[in-house]
């Protein structure tokens, strides 16, 4: 290959990475939220987790899931929401999901107990599968 075609195959790799940036940039600025507005995302949520702990009860956990995973699209660091999901996929014996939900919880807030007791109960449950 001479010198002149590995010049052209640079420049237009080049171009290439320039239009696939500019194509990806924002074209428009996100506002924050008001206070308000993300206080009734977070009440959103609070209903679609009240829903789901309610099927919870019921033992229908795949509608308890749906319903958890509603609460996560209008307020994604919602501590309680994974761990009851954690806990949920544990009573539906898919320890691996489980223990992702409850180490995401405690990535929201690792002061917070519930995540800690959900690992604890999963670990303690799969040793006495063994």
């Amino acid at each position: 290959m001479s010198r002149k075609t590995l010049s052209i195959g640079a420049v237009a790799l080049v171009a290439a990475v320039i239009v696939v940036v500019v194509g990806c940039a924002p074209s428009q600025t996100v506002k924050p939220l008001t206070e308000e507005a993300l206080q009734a995302k977070r009440d959103t949520a609070q209903q679609y987790y009240s829903i789901g702990a309610g099927y919870f009860a019921q033992n229908n956990f795949e509608s308890a899931l749906e319903n958890f995973q509603r609460a996560l699209t209008f307020d994604s660091t919602y501590y309680d929401v994974y761990v009851a999901i954690g806990t949920a996929y544990r009573k539906m014996l898919d320890p691996v999901t489980a223990e992702e939900y409850f180490r995401r919880a405690i990535k929201f807030d690792p002061k917070k107990a519930k995540a800690y007791e959900g690992l604890g109960d999963l670990f303690l449950a799969m040793r006495k599968d063994m």
